[in-house]
């Protein structure tokens, strides 16, 4: 969850240490870093929409996995603009060593 009116939920999201500690405590804590699991279906404006949604809450990478064609691709927010995301690389699923599909 990102905030109590944002209820996006990734589909895997990693919290650091101390990220971990301040939702023991009660406190809202937005993840350091998500991950989408996409299909063919999932349409490119509602894809964008998410990676600019996850950005704004401060989440600092977003990975968009797409199992059909092994491939990752792996989001920064840009330094210009907390609305404007760069690609920082693409690598097929079988060169990244904690995803294995099938």
């Amino acid at each position: 969850m990102l905030t109590a009116i944002q209820m996006r939920r990734p589909d895997i999201a990693y919290f650091t240490d101390s990220q971990v500690e301040q939702g023991r405590k009660g406190e809202d804590v937005i993840p350091a870093f998500v991950v989408e699991v996409l299909s063919e279906t999932d349409q490119a404006y509602r894809i964008e929409e998410k990676i600019a949604e996850y950005f704004k809450a401060g989440v600092q990478v977003v990975w968009n996995i797409f199992p059909e064609s092994e491939v990752v691709y792996v989001y920064t927010p840009a330094k210009t603009s907390p609305f404007v995301w760069k690609v920082m690389s693409v690598q097929p699923l079988r060169y990244c060593p904690i995803l294995r599909f099938g």
